[in-house]
C-alpha cells in the first residue's frame, strides 16, 4: 500500500423503508456517507410512480439527515414525497457538497436545484412531475437516468454536458417524449 494515498474513511449507511425511523444503521459511530429512504421502484415499471405510493419522511429523520448532510456521498430517496422540503430542512436548500450519487427514482420533486460538481450519477427516473433539469450539469457526471419522465426537458442540461466534456458513459431516457436524439452520447 502506498502511504501517500489518502485512505478513505469507513462508510456508514442509514436506511428507512417507511420514512419514520431508521431500519438499519451500519457501523454506529462512523460518519454517515449513504442514506437510503423508501422502497426501490421495480425495474420493470415503465410509467411514473402513483403519487399515492409515495412515503412521507418524518421530522425526526429530517433532523437526523441534517446532522449527517455534509458527510453524505450517496443519497437515495425512492418514492418519497416532498423532496424539496427535505432538501430545505436537511440541507438549507443545497445538496451535500461531497455527493456522488443522487437517486430520486419515483419521488415527488417539482424543481431540481443546482447539482454539486462532485456528482457522478443522477437518477430522476419515474419523477413525472419534474419539468426540467438544472441549467448546468455536473462536470464529473457518468450516469444519467431520465426514464419514464415523459415531459422532462433536459435539453440545456445535456448541451452543457457535451460542452464541458463530462465523462458520460450511460444515459437512459426511455419513455421521455422530449428527448429524441442522443447521438452525441455513447
Amino acid at each position: 500500500m502506498n502511504h501517500d494515498e489518502e485512505t478513505p474513511p469507513p462508510t456508514r449507511s442509514l436506511s428507512s423503508e417507511n420514512g419514520s425511523a431508521w431500519d438499519f444503521d451500519e457501523k454506529t459511530g462512523e460518519p454517515v456517507s449513504r442514506i437510503v429512504i423508501g422502497k426501490e421502484p421495480p425495474k420493470e415499471n415503465k410509467k411514473a410512480v402513483d403519487p399515492g405510493d409515495r412515503i412521507a419522511v418524518g421530522e425526526a429523520l429530517r433532523a437526523d439527515m441534517a446532522a449527517h448532510w455534509e458527510t453524505l456521498t450517496c443519497l437515495h430517496l425512492w418514492r418519497v414525497r416532498d423532496v424539496s422540503g427535505i432538501l430545505e430542512s436537511a440541507g438549507g436548500g443545497h445538496w451535500p457538497r461531497k455527493l456522488r450519487t443522487l437517486d430520486l427514482r419515483g419521488s415527488e420533486i417539482a424543481t431540481l436545484p443546482e447539482l454539486p460538481d462532485t456528482l457522478e450519477e443522477l437518477d430522476v427516473g419515474w419523477c413525472g412531475e419534474l419539468p426540467r433539469l438544472p441549467r448546468n450539469a455536473p462536470p464529473k457526471l457518468k450516469r444519467l437516468y431520465l426514464n419514464a419522465c415523459p415531459d422532462l426537458d433536459a435539453g440545456t442540461f445535456l448541451e452543457h454536458l457535451t460542452e464541458q466534456g463530462a465523462p458520460v458513459d450511460e444515459i437512459d431516457a426511455s419513455g421521455n417524449q422530449k428527448l429524441k436524439n442522443l447521438d452525441r452520447f455513447p
